[in-house]
């Protein structure tokens, strides 16, 4: 569970894939960004136990659920809903200066 959490906060707060008109252009793995093990925060996992549903998945579900959980962080504290991942700096930024209209 903690590595599929681990692994939503990457793909929302850093990872990105770039285009240009013919192609993928982030092909090189050393520029690409990822969650260093000194960005993660702690984890913790709560096991719930529903031996009436039978088994089920583990972390795979986790990732899922980090990206939309972040975009509704960001939402309650701005007003207004990131659409675009990732959730950076810079394109959060972009997002408030949208928000706050013309200067």
């Amino acid at each position: 569970m903690r590595s599929g959490v681990v692994m939503g906060l990457s793909e929302a707060l850093k990872e990105e894939i770039t285009f240009d008109q013919a192609r993928v252009t982030s092909t090189n793995w050393s520029r690409y960004k990822i969650l260093t093990m000194e960005e993660t925060p702690e984890i913790q996992v709560v096991q719930l136990s529903r031996d009436d549903k039978g088994f089920g998945g583990g972390s795979e579900a986790a990732n899922a659920l980090v990206p939309p959980a972040v975009a509704a962080a960001i939402f309650d504290a701005t007003g207004v809903w990131p659409r675009k991942l990732p959730m950076n700096p810079t394109n959060i930024s972009a997002l408030l200066k949208s928000k706050a209209g013309p200067a």
